[in-house]
């Protein structure tokens, strides 16, 4: 009987797979970042809001609660402004890291591809040979009956 199916390049489409879950674990850990990086955007926007809304409500405003707001509200902004930065790096990194995914996702889908046409291909060739086998074991068997027919001393000989 045929031996079990063996793709020749199963050792590239494991190592194909290992690079594809490594680059999907690389996008996932970027998208987390950009994703903390607008947390922390929104936590220093409610931070802002809510010391201009602690100001206005004191009743007596002093210059120097202005200047101190004014102050910290240049901080906020300057660390908005690094954040915004940062998160268009990240988010150019995150466009690439898709189509480095994407590449290897193409790859290994080929890989997979190619290996159920040859398994489909061996799947038929075993059959063939299947059929094959069985006819010349009918044939033989077939073969044998017609041949103790005809031997002298067989009961079902024809005068």
């Amino acid at each position: 009987m045929s031996k079990r199916f063996a793709f020749p390049l199963q050792k590239a489409l494991d190592w194909y797979r290992q690079s594809l879950a490594a680059e999907q674990a690389s996008l996932e850990r970027i998208i987390g970042e950009v994703h903390g990086l607008d947390r922390l955007k929104e936590s220093l926007e409610r931070r802002q809001h809510s010391e201009h809304e602690e100001l206005h409500r004191a009743d007596p405003i002093l210059g120097k609660d202005l200047r101190g707001l004014a102050n910290y509200s240049a901080l906020i902004r300057a660390d908005l402004a690094r954040l915004a930065a940062e998160k268009s790096r990240k988010e150019a990194s995150l466009v690439e890291q898709r189509r480095r995914v994407g590449v290897h996702h193409r790859r290994v889908r080929v890989l997979e591809e190619l290996e159920q046409r040859r398994k489909a291909d061996w799947v038929r060739g075993v059959s063939v040979e299947e059929d094959s086998l069985a006819s010349d074991v009918f044939l033989a068997s077939m073969s044998r009956k017609n041949t103790r027919n005809r031997a002298p001393g067989s009961k079902e000989q024809n005068p």
